[in-house]
């Protein structure tokens, strides 16, 4: 029973409340999920069952993309609507003002994360901290926009789509984009869509769960490296943590590739260089997950 789940959660969950509630389900301790959603957002969350938590860093599952609104005018601390409000001010704002100022937050840009987030400042969570009162700045950190867009405006109220890479945070494109429009804002109604190739609409309720929903490791895995036949004498020397050659010169140094016996996916390996060998020939295989028989 290993695989993955598309879950869309809801709002007012958090992401923990819906790993609690799959190992509830499944009856497991094994189990994880990629890309953290706030409790005030909504949408597709990946979560992993059993052995494929141990194939979470191997997806690539950029880009991430979200519907949101910008509310002008209000400030919180918490850079969504569930903060407490800090600051208000006035705005002039048309939608020809959003849609130039739209290049400046596309392509990479440098963001600082709102103070209420998961990063660990000096051995503790940001948001621990501020939730105790402590003052702190958080660094800016290079991010990618790689697509932002007006939706509507009406009322105060900017609705948007972006799509974004890992560790970018929406609300601090909604109090950022405030400032330069001359006022303050936050960000409300953040709804994950997609997660690269995966949509919310193929996601299940958390009223869905069950073990005929668990999605093949091997399907969600070859989205994001190549995978590769290998034989049982092979798979013996791996499962011992004993490198193999094979033919891997398509793959570079470095990359991941999963390995498949008797068409099951046994694990993932690194293609790693032996300096003895020329670049060409010296490519070899070293286990990096192997799954138990």
């Amino acid at each position: 029973m290993n695989g993955f789940l598309l879950i869309d959660k809801p709002k007012g969950l958090t992401s923990f409340d819906i790993v609690r509630d799959v190992k509830r389900t499944f009856k497991t301790k094994k189990v994880g999920h990629a890309g953290t959603l706030d409790p005030d957002a909504s949408g597709l969350l990946l979560v992993a069952v059993n052995h494929a938590t141990r194939l979470l860093r191997f997806l690539n599952l950029e880009p991430k993309t979200y519907t949101f609104e910008i509310v002008l005018g209000i400030q919180t601390n918490s850079d969504d609507a569930t903060g407490k409000v800090i600051e208000t001010s006035d705005f002039d704002v048309t939608s020809n003002d959003i849609e130039t100022l739209i290049p400046q937050f596309s392509g990479k840009i440098f963001q600082r994360a709102p103070v209420f987030s998961a990063l660990h400042i000096d051995g503790k969570r940001a948001y621990q901290k501020a939730r105790d009162g402590e003052t702190f700045e958080l660094p800016e950190r290079e991010v990618e926009v790689f697509s932002l867009s007006l939706l509507s405006f009406d009322d105060g109220v900017i609705s948007m789509e972006a799509s974004v890479s890992s560790g970018t945070y929406i609300r601090s494109i909604a109090r950022d984009m405030g400032v330069a429009l001359g006022t303050r804002a936050h960000a409300r109604k953040i709804r994950r869509t997609e997660l690269a190739n995966y949509r919310v609409e193929n996601a299940l309720n958390v009223d869905e769960l069950s073990v005929e929903a668990l999605q093949e490791p091997l399907g969600i895995l070859s989205e994001s490296i190549a995978i590769t036949e290998i034989t049982e004498n092979d798979l013996v020397r791996l499962r011992k943590g004993l490198p193999i050659n094979i033919d891997c010169t398509k793959n570079n140094t470095g990359e991941f590739v999963g390995i498949m016996f008797n068409k099951d996916l046994v694990g993932v390996v690194e293609v790693v260089h032996q300096d003895h060998y020329p670049e060409s020939e010296g490519r070899r295989i070293q286990p990096r997950v192997m799954f138990p028989e």
